[in-house]
Parts: structure tokens; sequence; C-alpha cells
């Protein structure tokens, strides 16, 4: 019980529900600009769709390798 409230799990925990939050927020910005569309052009938007699921995929990772990795015996 010890060691459940190590620093190195709690920032696994954080990192874990920013990447949800991230993809959350990705999944959003999609939706949006699939059923609204843009006034004008925005070709930075699939690329930015993209670096935000890849960004929470990255967090998810993290955090999980903070949990459940070597260091975290």
């Amino acid at each position: 019980m010890g060691t459940l409230l190590t620093a190195q799990n709690i920032f696994g925990v954080i990192f874990i529900v920013i990447a949800l939050v991230q993809f959350y927020f990705a999944r959003n910005y999609a939706r949006t600009i699939k059923q609204q569309g843009t006034t004008g052009p925005q070709t930075f938007a699939p690329m930015t769709t993209w670096l935000n699921y890849v960004s929470s995929i990255i967090f998810l990772v993290v955090g999980l390798s903070l949990i459940f990795g070597s260091l975290s015996h």
C-alpha cells in the first residue's frame, strides 16, 4: 500500500488523464470540421487533427509506462 501513491504513479495518472482529454478534443475538432466545415481554406486542419491524435497516444504511452514500466518497481 505504501507504493500506491508514489510521485511516479501520480504523474502516470495525470498523463493518462491528459491523454484522454486530448483525444476528446481531437475527436470533437474532427467532428466539428466534418459537420460544419470552415469558412475559408484551412489546410492545417487535417494535420492538426492527426497531431492531436498522435500526442494523445504519446501521453497515454508515457502514462502507462510510468505506472506499469520497469521503473515503477
